[in-house]
């Protein structure tokens, strides 16, 4: 059965790109950062790491922090481009990557919801679903 809990880090000042970060999301504010070095230690914190764009990683984004990140750490990454999967599938995807690697952190990351709009809602129901999956096997 996978247990879930949720947290991992947020900048200093709660920040997110529409506002402060409700205290009701457990994150712990990383002290001294940004956006760029929460990314950072996110992915040094978890087991792996799901990406989720849009079509294209834009150059320079945290998207592309993100997968650099994994790629130095020598982490496991999942890409998952959600022009092209429904979030069932995406989900499908991340539970077997989830048994694949053992993963008992995992983190989640990608596109800004200011750039893709659809992408939480994706994101949402597709590790909503890697849950159900997780679940039954």
């Amino acid at each position: 059965m996978a247990r879930c809990e949720c947290g991992g880090w947020c900048p200093e000042d709660r920040h997110a790109e529409d506002g402060e970060i409700p205290p009701h999301y457990p994150v712990t504010p990383l002290v001294g950062a940004g956006y760029r070095k929460r990314t950072r230690q996110n992915v040094l914190d978890s087991d792996a790491t799901v990406i989720v764009y849009h079509t294209e990683i834009a150059l320079g984004s945290g998207t592309e922090l993100t997968l650099k990140t994994c790629i130095s750490q020598r982490k496991p990454y999942l890409l998952l481009d959600s022009s092209v999967l429904l979030p069932e599938i995406a989900g499908k995807h991340i539970a077997e990557f989830v048994q694949r690697h053992r993963t008992s952190v995992l983190n989640v990351g990608g596109s800004r919801g200011s750039v893709v709009p659809t992408i939480e809602l994706f994101t949402e129901k597709a590790v909503l679903s890697a849950i159900q999956y997780l679940r039954e096997m």
